[in-house]
């Protein structure tokens, strides 16, 4: 079709506006989801998995090399990136459902079932110990300073000083009301919790490894279960419930509160508590209430909940916690996915976080973005920068080998990215780039 030498003129006269108006409408489209992100990332919580991998999350832990393990509808995967990708675990026993995990002084995890499991190598593999079998699955467990294993199943008390290749009964004292929970200090006192059956729920203490027990005044719950005890640095005692919320000892099982206030509802149920032993900031995780910190040991509740969510937009079922070093948090639901935590690790203290300057320019980005990074402090080693994009998948990883340091961006979609700066696996600090066609 003819076209006049006008009209050809008037069409590009007026492109030039329009394509000039088109990058303004995409840059702010852009930085109106860079706004929302940045809402979103105000949430203490982001996804860092499908909801398939968190469909019952029963335990997680840190292994001693930092990998994130956890087990989900009986099956064991790891990630070593805090939880950006997750690796399927090998070995016999991958393939096995347990409620808890620990981890030695030498870094073997042990896990729980009708007999214990172990992995020699963070989580990559798990193997069984030995061909016992109790008749039962082992309700909880607990290992002391010595190495010495010490069981809980039926009620019965067992006990095993060759990690678990051989058992022997230690007492039979808690066949009713039963034993169902138990912890070890480090000075080596033995707790144990107890159902309500017969005088109520209640915490026993042994000073000489299980063989006399005292039952401790002030600990007695007339009507539900003491399920999970768990013991800090500082020998501080949490004991959960199933029904009646939390309680604490701080004189080593002596006395007892009852520490509830800012946890919603009288029948709280606890599933998991983890300490951030660097800053004594305590985390608990409630039933269908979400997860909540202390900083007064327990004297009051924050609600950390915010992005812990299900599709329908309530509260996720929170059924294990996991801490690493750095103080990023971990939270795995029943359904709905597994969580990371979004706030500056509490493991790094304010000062440090300031003295770690970054540039990077330009912002929005094209095809490549430059990035100036200062450090007010030596860091450890294996500095990096990930990349992750608005479902928290990292989608790109980059070495960084000098304060000043170009990446390029052609491998990127359009969009925005948070950006990770890493040493080893602790989080220095976090940002957002656009990048734009």
């Amino acid at each position: 079709m003819y076209r006049s030498l006008e009209t050809i003129t008037k069409k590009r006269i007026l492109d030039k506006p329009y394509k000039k108006m088109k990058k303004t409408i995409l840059l702010f489209t852009l930085l109106v989801l860079i706004k929302n992100s940045n809402v979103y990332s105000q949430n203490f919580w982001q996804p860092i998995s499908d909801p398939s991998f968190g469909a019952s999350t029963s335990a997680m832990i840190v292994a001693k090399n930092g990998n994130i393990v956890a087990n989900a509808s009986g099956w064991f995967r790891y990630s070593s990136n805090n939880g950006s990708t997750w690796n399927l675990s090998t070995g016999s026993n991958s393939n096995t459902s347990v409620h808890k995990l620990i981890v030695t002084a030498n870094g073997d995890i042990y896990g729980n079932a009708d007999r214990l499991i172990k992995s020699t190598d963070n989580g990559i593999s798990w193997s069984d110990i030995s061909s016992f079998r109790f008749s039962n699955s082992i309700t909880d467990f607990a290992i002391n300073s010595n190495g010495y294993i010490f069981a809980v199943m039926n009620g019965i008390i067992f006990k095993s000083i060759d990690h678990g290749s051989s058992w022997d009964t230690l007492s039979k004292a808690f066949i009713y009301p039963a034993a169902i929970s138990i912890a070890i200090s480090s000075d080596n006192i033995m707790f144990i919790g107890t159902n309500p059956w017969g005088s109520g729920g209640k915490i026993y203490r042994s000073t000489d490894n299980g063989v006399n027990w005292t039952s401790m005044a002030g600990s007695t719950f007339s009507s539900t279960s003491i399920t999970l005890i768990e013991i800090n640095n500082n020998n501080e005692i949490y004991i959960g419930t199933e029904g009646m919320g939390l309680s604490r000892s701080l004189d080593k099982g002596i006395t007892w509160t009852d520490i509830n206030s800012g946890i919603p509802g009288t029948n709280s149920w606890i599933s998991d508590i983890v300490f951030n032993n660097s800053s004594g900031v305590v985390f608990v995780s409630v039933d269908y209430m979400g997860v909540f910190s202390s900083s007064d040991k327990g004297n009051s509740w924050s609600n950390i909940s915010s992005g812990l969510k299900t599709s329908g937009g309530t509260v996720a079922n929170p059924t294990a916690l996991a801490i690493n070093s750095s103080g990023i948090l971990f939270a795995g639901t029943n359904d709905f996915g597994t969580y990371r935590s979004t706030s500056l690790p509490s493991g790094i203290s304010d000062a440090i976080a300031e003295n770690i300057q970054i540039k990077n320019y330009p912002n929005p980005a094209k095809n490549n973005v430059t990035f100036e990074i200062t450090l007010g402090y030596s860091f450890k080693k294996n500095l990096n920068l990930l990349f992750t994009n608005s479902s928290g998948r990292t989608v790109k990883q980059v070495s960084i080998s000098s304060s000043v340091q170009n990446i390029p961006l052609d491998d990127l979609p359009q969009g925005v990215y948070s950006y990770i700066l890493q040493s080893d696996s602790e989080v220095l600090k976090t940002g957002k780039i656009i990048k734009v066609l």
